[in-house]
């Protein structure tokens, strides 16, 4: 599997990974709005977050009770993927930014790992438990490399496909996504 596909894959999953034993669906927002972003500014501490970027308007949190996972979020109130603010020509571009904080995850692990084991996600609306857009940076499972990795290469191009791919128990339509794409285009709309 190359770079790209990898890439294309990798922006454009929703799934549902969220841990939903959290019954406030704040929970997330109420970290960063009251603890990250607030001790940046007083204390010139990322804790309990691991980066602030008050320029970049965002936030990289570390999963509670995951070893690896990572989490970007937005200093901003923005729900989720649906949300209007996602669709502007100014909106931060949260996605680039969440694939730079893959960083995180490779020293968490403290070796290198492919691009291509990366994998960025987002819960749709209907398979989160919480009304903070947040980006997981993690580890593709070995079951979806497999099936990722049996995809033709003609089949993957910068159009949506017409087939979906399974990945039990979710089926999903994929793209094609370059860097150059990633960096200067608000994906957000191509997902809306």
């Amino acid at each position: 599997m190359n770079y790209s596909k990898c890439l294309f894959f990798s922006l454009v999953v929703l799934i549902h990974t969220e841990n939903t034993a959290h019954a406030d669906r704040n929970f997330l927002w109420h970290k960063i709005n009251e603890n990250c972003v607030p001790g940046y500014i007083n204390k010139d501490t990322y804790q309990p977050c691991s980066l602030v970027d008050i320029n970049e308007k965002i936030a990289i949190y570390k999963v509670d009770n995951d070893k690896y996972q990572y989490l970007l979020l937005p200093t901003d109130k923005v729900t989720g993927i649906e949300d209007d603010k996602l669709q502007k020509n100014n909106s931060p571009n949260y996605l680039y930014n969440a694939w730079l904080a893959k960083t995180f995850l490779t020293e968490r692990l403290g070796k290198p790992i492919k691009e291509r084991f990366i994998s960025l996600t987002l819960n749709a609306k209907n398979a989160r438990s919480q009304d903070q857009l947040h980006i997981h940076i993690s580890c593709l499972s070995n079951s979806a490399n497999k099936i990722i990795s049996k995809i033709p290469e003609r089949e993957i191009n910068t159009n949506w496909s017409k087939k979906q791919i399974t990945i039990p128990p979710y089926s999903f339509y994929y793209r094609k996504i370059s860097l150059n794409e990633l960096m200067n285009s608000n994906l957000f709309k191509s997902v809306a």
